[in-house]
């Protein structure tokens, strides 16, 4: 195939048919061939996927909650130290102790709150308190996770706390004239009872009303793993 051929003379391209410049009639050996045409790249499609945000080592690991996201949707905020839920709302597949997976593991909770002024019946009759606080009680019942150590040190305080005032009562019984034992007994139920009552006490409500319940009792790195709650 015939390429231009510039004319070493008055230097115009031409195709060099005859050898010779249709201009000035110069031979066109010595010319310079003009450099062959380049078919210009393929342009690739634009890329219209959008790419995943880069990974966070230091994000607080998050699961998903059976398909409730976080938020609006899913019911689930912070307040300073406070979880503030929807009422029918779902607990993230993480420990709220600790803000590790979970696997699963849901521990049911039933919390109560009434306004703290009614206590004052307390001083009063204790079995009439306890008939007003049934009434006028508010109730909310929730599913949080908890990872497998605090699952074990859970069941371990709850074993304590039923142990510890077993065996000092029996002690007390064995030795009814020591009083040694006596006080003895009476240290084991004090401590037995304590471990119980942190064994149980998961989380408490701080006030619950008609759209939402105030928990207290989670742990930091949970809380920050959550939304801010905007009322």
């Amino acid at each position: 195939m015939a390429r231009p051929t510039k004319c070493p003379k008055c230097g115009l391209m031409q195709m060099a048919v005859g050898g010779r410049c249709k201009k000035c009639g110069t031979s066109l050996a010595g010319g310079s061939l003009a450099p062959p045409r380049l078919a210009p790249p393929p342009v690739a499609a634009p890329v219209t996927a959008m790419e995943p945000p880069p990974l966070n080592p230091y994000a607080p690991p998050s699961a998903p909650r059976g398909g409730v996201p976080l938020g609006g949707d899913g019911g689930l905020w912070r307040d300073g130290k406070i979880v503030v839920v929807s009422h029918h709302a779902s607990f993230p597949d993480r420990c709220v102790q600790c803000n590790q997976p979970a696997g699963g593991f849901r521990l049911k909770r039933r919390l109560t709150w009434h306004p703290p002024g009614w206590y004052a019946l307390v001083l009063f009759n204790l079995i009439v308190y306890a008939i007003v606080a049934t009434i006028i009680q508010k109730k909310i019942q929730v599913e949080v996770g908890l990872c497998e150590a605090h699952r074990r040190r859970r069941r371990w305080l709850i074993g304590v706390g039923f142990a510890l005032p077993l065996l000092g009562g029996v002690g007390c019984a064995a030795a009814a004239d020591n009083p040694s034992a006596i006080w003895m007994g009476i240290l084991g139920l004090v401590v037995g009872l304590t471990c119980l009552i942190v064994g149980t006490s998961i989380l408490a409500a701080e006030r619950i009303d008609d759209r939402f319940a105030r928990i207290r009792g989670a742990n930091l790195r949970f809380l920050e793993s959550l939304p801010a709650f905007h009322p």
